[in-house]
């Protein structure tokens, strides 16, 4: 699976959103999902386009399916155009503490749940981040299933572009990476 999210603006609390999600078709072999995020005053506050695979559990190898393809209804538009081209390798990163895989961080299908890598990296970053500065773009590419009682070290390295870094999560007891990310950060206010 991959991700692309851009946010636009980040809404105050308590402020009324609106989410929509459909179907663009496919990109190869991959199934695309993308997802729009509008505010009570109707502007755009976040997009994304999500790439996924479908995997055969037995043999966990990816499988095409044309099936599920024909019962999906195609909405012939994006929310972000993207390629899901390989993201750049960290040159000289930072890692930081190795970590346990909690069980909490797991699915239903009893792998670790996406949204726990995003969160691994972003806190990679957070703590030396300016006040003020928040996350407004990322992309993310799963390379390996995340077990409970894995462990992992998040390497970070800042680009030359500003505020933005590369992120690589790697397992210790194998030394693959599980995912690579690339995060931009921003001052970002609420309207």
């Amino acid at each position: 699976a991959a991700y692309c999210l851009r946010v636009d603006r980040y809404p105050p609390g308590g402020e009324t959103v609106t989410v929509r999600t459909w179907y663009p078709g496919r990109q190869g072999r991959f199934y695309l999902r993308d997802f729009e995020i509008e505010g009570s005053d109707g502007s755009r506050l976040a997009a994304a386009t999500t790439s996924w695979a479908l995997i055969d559990v037995e043999s966990k190898r990816p499988t095409e399916d044309d099936d599920v393809n024909a019962r999906l209804p195609v909405l012939d538009r994006r929310a972000i155009e993207h390629d899901f081209a390989s993201l750049p390798q960290a040159e000289s990163p930072e890692p930081g503490e190795p970590f346990t895989v909690p069980a909490s961080s797991l699915d239903m299908y009893r792998h670790s749940n996406h949204v726990f890598t995003i969160q691994w990296a972003l806190d990679s970053v957070s703590p030396g981040i300016e006040e003020g500065v928040l996350p407004v773009s990322v992309e993310a590419a799963f390379r390996a299933e995340v077990l409970a009682g894995d462990r992992l070290t998040v390497s970070v390295n800042l680009t030359d572009e500003n505020r933005t870094y590369v992120h690589s999560i790697v397992r210790e007891g194998d030394g693959r990476e599980v995912a690579r990310l690339r995060t931009r950060w921003d001052v970002k206010g609420q309207r």
